[in-house]
């Protein structure tokens, strides 16, 4: 990481996994509660996309994609603005995805429902294919736990630009504690045929957006590119 004010151990810690890890818990706990006031404002039966689960992912993402702007801006070299301007746009596109591009917003503000859906990841249930959600794993795991595992064995600057963060481990077994938590209260039928039937993966969603976030604002807005203004 680029020099400058180091955040404490307890700061590093409470940022990359106690901060996700206890609003994550109020979410599962307010949604398993038995309580519809609470419950509903996790994740209403009307529509889930309304909840604050769902919005939570959105503010992460518009954090994100502000985030890659400010870098750009900071930015030096075309490496340095290439790299926050494909951030920008990934956080943007997904956070257009998750808000099916406006959609929901829409049929909120006029009563309407049943419009065709835009977004890519709800098309045809594509979101509860297991080859995307294992794909999703798969690369989460090998960006934020394998690489940073092996990167002490790559002496090359430039490599060390794109490396996360080690303590976004910490980020990743906490996401998958939180995810297998809430996988256990719905197979116990805490809230059987609820908004999120199918979909308790959310939980751990929100964990690999904040990931993300993490990763992307740390290389936006703290590193540098090897050589400046190359």
């Amino acid at each position: 990481m680029a020099s400058g004010v180091v955040p404490s151990a307890f700061c590093r810690h409470f940022i990359f996994w106690m901060l996700p890890t206890l609003v994550s818990t109020l979410l599962v706990l307010a949604y398993f509660s038995g309580i519809p006031a609470l419950r509903n404002l996790v994740a209403p039966p009307a529509n889930r996309e309304y909840g604050l689960l769902e919005h939570l992912q959105v503010l992460i993402l518009l954090c994100a994609s502000i985030g890659g702007i400010l870098g750009f801006k900071r930015a030096e070299g075309w490496v340095e603005k290439t790299v926050c301007a494909l951030f920008a746009a990934g956080s943007a596109l997904l956070l257009l995805e998750e808000i099916d591009y406006g959609l929901h917003y829409w049929e909120f503000a006029f009563g309407e429902s049943g419009l065709v859906t835009l977004s890519i990841h709800n098309m045809d249930d594509n979101s509860n294919l297991s080859g995307i959600k294992t794909a999703s794993i798969v690369f989460t795991l090998l960006l934020f736990v394998v690489l940073p595992l092996v990167a002490s064995h790559f002496a090359d600057p430039r490599i060390a630009y794109f490396v996360p963060h080690r303590m976004l481990i910490t980020t990743v077994i906490a996401a998958f504690a939180m995810s297998q938590f809430a996988h256990l209260l719905d197979e116990a039928g805490w809230y059987p045929n609820g908004p999120l039937l199918h979909n308790v993966s959310e939980f751990r969603e929100t964990f690999t957006y904040y990931a993300f976030m993490l990763y992307g604002l740390d290389v936006a807005l703290r590193r540098k590119w090897p050589g400046a203004s190359i």
